[in-house]
């Protein structure tokens, strides 16, 4: 964001969720950005935009190609004639084919203070793969446990969608983009099999 802010450019942000957008709104504070409840394959501006951004593994949670066809064609109705769409996702690795339940994973532990009680926090996955469909059932798991031993749990349950190169191509070509770029991690290093990121730039293909 502060790579942003310096640029002296007018910065726009959307979500489906209002707690989502307060989230953004607090940690934003010192930003000047305009924040609007929205679905990516209906937001409605008046203005376009040089560049718009899906980062973070956002268009994952997509989990219909028709609807992400819908997302781009929306998109190109927004980017300014030599405006580009970055999209920052997982990279489908070996581990996306393997079907059933993977092993729980330990994400990170931390301290957590609410309201002057302090909590030991961890959050554990839980990925469940089908990959005949390319999605993963996940499933986060966050221990809260009270300096007197006390442990409560609480989870989150949500699905995500793997995309394969060219896949994504076809469904850029359909919406009048094209493929630029493509960056295997956020240091610019050549996408190959093993990146942990797929993270591409389209251009407006007007």
């Amino acid at each position: 964001m502060e790579s942003l802010s310096d640029l002296n450019v007018k910065l726009v942000g959307i979500d489906k969720s209002l707690s989502m957008l307060e989230i953004a709104k607090n940690r934003l504070i010192d930003f000047d950005i305009d924040l609007s409840v929205a679905e990516f394959d209906n937001f409605r501006f008046e203005e376009k935009f040089s560049v718009i951004l899906i980062p973070l593994g956002g268009l994952q949670h997509v989990t219909d190609v028709e609807d992400v066809v819908l997302i781009f064609k929306n998109i190109k109705q927004h980017l300014t004639k030599d405006g580009i769409l970055i999209v920052d996702i997982e990279s489908m690795g070996s581990e996306f084919s393997v079907p059933g339940i993977q092993p729980l994973l330990e994400h990170w532990t931390r301290e957590y203070v609410k309201n002057d009680q302090v909590y030991q926090v961890t959050k554990w996955v839980s990925v469940a793969s089908d990959p005949i469909h390319s999605l993963r059932n996940v499933t986060w798991h966050f221990d809260m446990q009270e300096k007197d031993g006390y442990l409560r749990r609480m989870s989150s349950q949500f699905q995500l969608r793997s995309f394969i190169l060219s896949e994504l191509s076809l469904v850029a070509q359909i919406a009048g983009l094209k493929i630029e770029n493509i960056w295997g991690d956020y240091n610019y290093e050549v996408f190959s099999d093993e990146s942990e990121r797929m993270i591409l730039v389209f251009s407006n293909d007007a």
